[in-house]
């Protein structure tokens, strides 16, 4: 649907119902918006030129509300689209606390990256646990799904028009120059953390030449829906005039692996990204220690000289929301890697299937609680030993890390005996840990523990693409 003519129509709909009063005539541009993105189809079906309506409802009633409403400066007669009304934020408050949110007063919580190392176990790396990993929430298409419930999908609309480069944090909620993805319907958010699934499919989108359509105009999927030529009958898109072209991939092409995983796991907006580990250093929620030495706010997103950032912007359910940006998820679709991470009773070997790549982290037994790995020391990602006045951080030596082959946020933990491994460094610290190659590791069959039931956890590494 053309926006200019779309919303040129409204009048002449308004006149045409049954339930039309000349009242109606002041209705506001953003209550007419609302109206049109919420009842399309609605207006498609009464939409009616003037002159068949003039015998029927009086022609001085229909040319006074096309001259009062006909071409209003929101949305004009030459093509310029209607932006979405702004409302508001994603509510938080219900979000698991590794997603940003305050357990004691349900505000935004710092959350600070984790400590990590390379394989070599020499360089440093940083990193986010998002909590364990069912292989239920492995099945990233869904295929295993008795409800088939489809994947959410994260629609990447192209060919926005820029607006101002400039932006003011007191007063600006969100940037003009490049459009945020838009979350599909079928989004969960991250409020129990045993079944939320962060992954999202690519829908490409792209807007129609000439259709003058401003960077983050579109704020949600129904609206997406309408602007571009959705038919709720037969769930085909650019099925009339439209202001954007969207192609959805098919099931098919999903579960085939065709597509783009994104690990784009939902996260509070309003939760403060730590720079460094050091809240005094970071966190703009504590108290300062001295004036002028407080963390120093982003002046724009990515602000390099910030002391912390909030996350990256999306568009869920028509509010803005926040995510933390993971890059790509590595897929296969190698049916003998598949039929050991999705649930029991996959099809993979006989129809084929996808699922995400798995990495390792090696991980102390310091994890472990009566031979199991601890979900709440995970969480904690610190813990204590004996001559340290304050906890050390968990060690966590990535088989593989962004950029290098095999690398996965998805990691299967493994475990060993730290004082049964032969390394080659130690920790520069009182009672010292030894910090061991993801080689040297593997040379130590007699530290590992091989009962250990399996555990996967999502450790997401910030995307550097920005």
């Amino acid at each position: 649907m053309k926006g200019g003519r779309l919303w040129c129509n409204v009048p002449v709909v308004l006149l045409h119902e049954p339930w039309y009063t000349p009242a109606m005539h002041f209705l506001s541009p953003s209550r007419l918006r609302r109206f049109a993105i919420a009842e399309p189809r609605r207006l498609r079906r009464f939409a009616i030129d003037v002159s068949r309506t003039a015998p029927v409802l009086n022609r001085s009633l229909a040319l006074g509300g096309l001259l009062g409403l006909l071409c209003f400066p929101a949305a004009s007669c030459s093509g310029t689209v209607a932006p979405d009304d702004y409302l508001g934020t994603v509510d938080g408050s219900g979000f698991d606390p590794l997603f940003g949110t305050n357990t004691t007063n349900l505000g935004p919580a710092c959350i600070g990256p984790r400590a990590g190392y390379a394989a070599n176990g020499t360089d440093t790396v940083s990193w986010y646990y998002l909590g364990t990993l069912s292989q239920t929430q492995l099945d990233i298409s869904n295929s295993t799904d008795p409800t088939r419930t489809p994947v959410t999908g994260a629609y990447a609309i192209s060919g926005c028009a820029p607006g101002s480069a400039s932006f003011d944090p007191r007063t600006d909620n969100y940037v003009l120059t490049q459009q945020y993805p838009i979350i599909g319907g079928t989004i969960t958010l991250p409020t129990k953390i045993t079944t939320y699934k962060p992954w999202q499919v690519v829908f490409p989108a792209k807007v129609v030449a000439g259709r003058a359509l401003g960077c983050n105009d579109i704020k949600s999927e129904k609206s997406l829906q309408a602007r571009g030529g959705y038919d709720l009958d037969s769930h085909l898109w650019n099925q009339s005039d439209r202001d954007v072209d969207v192609n959805p991939p098919t099931l098919d092409q999903i579960r085939a692996g065709m597509v783009t995983f994104k690990d784009w796991p939902i996260f509070n907006v309003a939760a403060p990204l730590m720079k460094t580990q050091d809240p005094a250093k970071s966190c703009p929620l504590v108290s300062c220690a001295q004036p002028g030495m407080c963390p120093k706010y982003p002046k724009s997103p990515g602000d390099p000289a910030a002391d912390f950032q909030f996350p990256t912007q999306n568009w869920v359910r028509g509010l803005l929301g926040g995510y933390l940006d993971g890059g790509d998820l590595p897929i296969s679709t190698n049916p003998m890697v598949c039929k050991d991470v999705l649930p029991a009773g996959n099809t993979c070997m006989t129809t084929g299937c996808v699922c995400p790549q798995v990495n390792t982290v090696y991980m102390s037994s310091e994890i472990l609680t009566a031979g199991k790995i601890d979900t709440k020391i995970l969480a904690a990602g610190t813990v204590t030993i004996a001559g340290r006045k304050s906890p050390a951080n968990l060690l966590a030596t990535f088989a593989a890390t962004p950029g290098q082959p095999g690398y996965s946020p998805i990691c299967q933990v493994k475990v060993y005996d730290p004082t049964k491994v032969v390394c080659t460094r130690k920790e520069d610290d009182v009672a010292p840990r030894p910090l061991c190659t993801v080689d040297e590791l593997k040379m130590s069959p007699a530290a590992a523990f091989p009962k250990v039931p399996t555990t996967y956890v999502h450790c997401l590494f910030l995307s550097q693409s920005k």
